[in-house]
């Protein structure tokens, strides 16, 4: 009900609708952060039962525990375009992404003005502290909200590589997470991402902040039309 007054009495209809499912992406993501498919069970990570106060809760926040602030923001924006449109061919899925992309452009452009350096890798976790006065390249605060319009272009550029990616960024990824945390401790996050994706995240960083200093055009070139991300084929 607080969704509801907050979003459809105050958002347009198609930004209601991403909204909706960017929340529900959300749960989707969490929901399977430590579910074993085989097991269909849940399972709590052994370094939390060994030693509760060593919780990733506890700890101090000097480096990334679950998914990267772009991986979970910019996932839940990716999917939330994608679906809205398969949920309502009407809405303009082309016309989100461009204006998230413009968003993340203005974030580097205006960084590049104060001879500061925007890279994704700097979302993993520190998000706040690149947009506060305490940004440790300059003291000076960034745009906001990168993890989200960089991270949902980061899935982008990701979908780009290979057309599987659509269901592994969306499904695959997350299913993949539990047992690679479980089997890696505090890394399940960047192995389950290596092992899903063919590809080493220092490779994706540095190419991905390369992409993101290619001019509009090349960039929006990635991007499929309405109807073909409309036909996205995901299997639960």
């Amino acid at each position: 009900m607080h969704v509801f007054v907050d979003v459809y009495t105050e958002q347009t209809y198609d930004l209601a609708v991403r909204i909706f499912i960017h929340e529900y992406m959300h749960v989707h993501q969490n929901a399977l952060l430590y579910y074993f498919e085989d097991q269909k069970r849940f399972g709590v990570p052994k370094l939390w039962l060994d030693n509760p106060e060593q919780s990733i809760y506890k700890r101090p926040l000097d480096k990334q525990y679950k998914f990267p602030n772009w991986l979970e923001e910019g996932g839940a924006e990716f999917a939330g375009n994608i679906l809205a449109t398969k949920f309502d061919n009407s809405i303009d899925a082309r016309a989100m992404f461009a204006e998230q992309l413009d968003e993340a452009r203005n974030v580097v452009r205006v960084a590049a003005s104060k001879d500061d350096i925007v890279s994704l890798r700097d979302y993993e976790y520190q998000t706040g502290i690149f947009e506060s006065d305490s940004n440790p390249n300059n003291g000076i605060a960034r745009e906001f909200a990168y993890q989200y319009t960089g991270g949902s272009w980061a899935h982008v550029y990701l979908a780009s590589l290979n057309p599987e990616n659509y269901q592994k960024l969306i499904i695959d990824y997350y299913k993949s997470y539990a047992v690679a945390e479980n089997e890696n401790p505090t890394e399940g996050w960047k192995v389950a991402f290596e092992e899903i994706f063919d590809l080493s995240i220092d490779t994706f960083y540095r190419d991905f902040d390369a992409f993101m200093l290619q001019d509009r055009d090349s960039q929006m070139s990635i991007l499929p039309s309405n109807e073909e991300l409309q036909q996205i084929v995901l299997n639960r």
